[in-house]
């Protein structure tokens, strides 16, 4: 009897996947460029699971740029598992947050545990 390998989950943020379009003379940027399309490989090897979230979606519609949106729709269409994300209980775990003393301005991602996932829940007005 063969051992099922496991798959990782993972999640990556918009910013990281719209890195190669960022300038690419600053060290940093490139060594992410890099980690960002190796991680890709892994996702395209079933080694890991890409997990796409209405959040994805939401921040796509501000970047201006037709072909970074287009290409970063593309990667999350054909290569993403949708999750779903439950906006009450990301409403709630953000009141929770915010209780504790977090603000809007201590980061723009907090990450919501359900289900073993992690998914990025943001503060949007509309609730």
């Amino acid at each position: 009897m063969s051992k099922k390998k496991s798959v990782e989950k993972i999640y990556l943020d918009v910013c990281t996947i719209c890195r190669p379009y960022d300038d690419q003379s600053y060290l940093r940027i490139r060594l992410e460029t890099d980690a960002y399309y190796l991680i890709l490989n892994y996702v395209k090897s079933s080694r890991f699971v890409l997990m796409v979230s209405p959040v994805h979606y939401y921040e796509l519609k501000s970047i201006e740029n037709d072909q970074e949106r287009i290409s970063a729709l593309s990667i999350l269409g054909n290569l993403g598992v949708h999750i779903n994300c439950d906006r009450q209980l990301a409403k709630q775990r953000t009141e929770e947050l915010i209780a504790k003393g977090f603000g809007l301005g201590d980061g723009p991602t907090w990450h919501l545990p359900r289900s073993g996932q992690s998914i990025s829940c943001h503060v949007m007005k509309s609730w």
